[in-house]
């Protein structure tokens, strides 16, 4: 299979999973994650904000990425506080493990973890704050997820949890690139078992559990002056192709079944917007960027917290 198209691909779950962790791995990946948290950090402060983080609290950050949320905790509970970070990534835990031995972070500690079991990292009720950003979209458990959120927290602290509903942005001018990168992202999160517009049910899944939540809605836009996660995004998509043809990870599963049917695919969506290669979204993306007027909003944020009682 020479092409690359995984829109196009009938991917079975074991090979799901080999793409996200192969994604996941990439350096590019590592640096797209550090741009959208450096971009997103205003938000962040509001968030920290109205958790009501302070000196002395111990805050777990669940799926904690590349640490930078956990990193700004650490400063704001200061010595006698503790922040903790928990990631299903090894390779994220090795960059913050790294990142806070060289610049002598001593209260924070990060853990290779599963977000819908942290029984052997957190007892009940030991965290002051529990917080998540952009993880459970991608769990296939998410209320797991939010149910151990609930159980680490003493009585009294604070669960918030902030994601995206991924299946709403804005463009303008509309464009086919910036529209294909983000349903097909879309797309891939479903297969692999997650819920792109998990956001928009955050409120519900609180009240649910009991809890009384607070909520707000936010999104971010991106112009020619704000345009460095764009630019991390392509450079991820532009490390994918350059690996597409070394024993291509993205290219395995179900590439027989795939090729055996082709031509019937193609035939059903070749006029699709789905229908065109990675390259050709490359090129897109690069062009919609360099347009003067190019306005992208990006998908809405839900930020829900709750008090437990």
């Amino acid at each position: 299979m020479n092409d690359f198209n995984m829109s196009r691909l009938n991917l079975s779950p074991a090979s799901m999973k080999d793409i996200f962790t192969f994604i996941a791995n990439l350096q590019a990946e590592m640096n797209r994650l550090q741009c959208q948290a450096e971009e997103l950090s205003p938000l962040v402060f509001e968030s920290i904000e109205k958790c009501g983080i302070s000196e002395g609290m111990k805050v777990v950050d669940v799926g904690c990425g590349t640490g930078q949320v956990s990193f700004l905790i650490s400063k704001l509970v200061g010595p006698r506080g503790a922040a903790i970070g928990i990631d299903a990534n090894p390779t994220a835990i090795e960059l913050c493990r790294n990142i806070a031995t060289t610049e002598g972070v001593k209260n924070v500690s990060f853990i290779v973890g599963n977000a819908c079991d942290m029984s052997r990292e957190l007892p009940d009720n030991s965290t002051d704050i529990s917080y998540s950003r952009f993880l459970l979209t991608h769990l296939k458990d998410p209320l797991a997820a939010i149910r151990e959120m609930i159980r680490v927290t003493t009585r009294e602290g604070i669960i918030m949890i902030e994601d995206c509903d991924l299946t709403h942005w804005i463009v303008e001018p509309d464009d086919r690139s910036v529209n294909q990168l983000w349903k097909w992202y879309s797309s891939l999160i479903m297969k692999n078992g997650g819920d792109p517009s998990l956001g928009r049910k955050l409120y519900r899944m609180f009240i649910d559990q009991g809890l009384n939540p607070k909520i707000d809605v936010y999104s971010l836009p991106v112009t020619r002056y704000n345009r460095k996660m764009w630019n991390s995004i392509i450079e991820v998509l532009k490390e994918i192709d350059e690996n597409r043809n070394d024993d291509d990870i993205l290219n395995k599963g179900d590439s027989d079944n795939y090729n055996s049917n082709r031509g019937s695919v193609e035939s059903k969506r070749g006029t699709e917007e789905g229908s065109f290669e990675l390259r050709d979204l490359l090129d897109g993306l690069s062009s919609f960027l360099q347009g003067e007027t190019s306005l992208f909003v990006f998908p809405l944020i839900f930020r829900v917290w709750a008090r437990k009682t």
